[in-house]
């Protein structure tokens, strides 16, 4: 699912707006919407750090109230399973022994050819 948030301009320089709601402010790129002049204080559909549309005012705060109420549900039915997880899964991770220097080494399973005797690691036949 894709999710355009309404933003408020706050600054512009070039095709770059400082934008900010609900007290997060982001840089957003206005080159997708050059066609339609934006100015301070104006409202922009905000979509993975691009405008992708100016809205009016009372669209931005409908859109608002619908996220809002949204949010509320979410909040009530589902908590977030990992709010009180402190779990570091990096550090549970098997990684595999890698020696950085040796970039020659070739891992071979069983079938596959090996490439020091250039035949197949399966033996009999």
């Amino acid at each position: 699912m894709c999710l355009g948030v309404p933003m408020q301009v706050r600054s512009i320089e070039g095709f770059t707006a400082h934008c900010e709601v609900k007290g997060i402010a982001r840089d957003v790129s206005l080159f997708l919407i050059q066609d339609a002049p934006v100015e301070l204080g104006d409202y922009v559909l905000v979509h993975v750090g691009y405008a992708i549309q100016k809205l009016e005012p009372e669209d931005a705060e409908a859109t608002w109230q619908v996220l809002d109420q949204f949010l509320e549900a979410e909040e009530i039915e589902d908590p977030s399973p990992f709010a009180d997880d402190t779990t570091d899964f990096a550090e549970q991770t098997p990684r595999p022994e890698v020696d950085p220097v040796d970039t020659n080494t070739v891992a071979v399973a069983p079938g596959e050819i090996d490439p020091e005797e250039g035949t197949s690691g399966v033996s009999g036949g």
